[in-house]
């Protein structure tokens, strides 16, 4: 099955928001125990990466979307991303495409002998 993507508008938000709370509610998404309001959600996602991806009748069938995790022009386009799928819809490549759709490219060097190069990055997480 293909996967169409666009845009995510205000319009879409019953759909995201029923999308994220059954993320939430299945226990492996987000660290939030509900979704934040529609003006919160918009308010804080990068507008170009608030996408969704809908089947052939207009049914949203996931969404993904990024936020800023830094205003240092370095990390200008570091996000932090997230990627929802509807249940209904799992197994059908939706989260993949949705994931490909968002920017690749993590940080670039403003600077010195890689001025101008995109430069991989890598979070390494140690729990204390």
């Amino acid at each position: 099955m293909s996967t169409a993507i666009r845009d995510m508008v205000p319009a879409d938000w019953p759909d995201v928001e029923r999308i994220y709370a059954a993320g939430i509610a299945g226990g492996n998404a987000a660290f939030a125990d509900a979704p934040p309001s529609m003006t919160e959600f918009f308010e804080t996602r990068i507008p170009e990466l608030r996408l969704v991806s809908f089947s052939i009748h207009g049914a949203v069938r996931g969404w993904a979307a990024a936020t800023p995790t830094s205003n240092r022009e370095a990390y200008r386009r570091v996000i932090e991303h997230s990627v929802y799928v509807d249940p209904a819809a799992v197994g059908q490549g939706i989260g993949l495409a949705l994931l490909q759709a968002l920017r690749e490219r993590i940080g670039r060097m403003g600077h010195g002998p890689l001025g101008g190069t995109w430069r991989d990055t890598t979070l390494v997480e140690l729990r204390l």
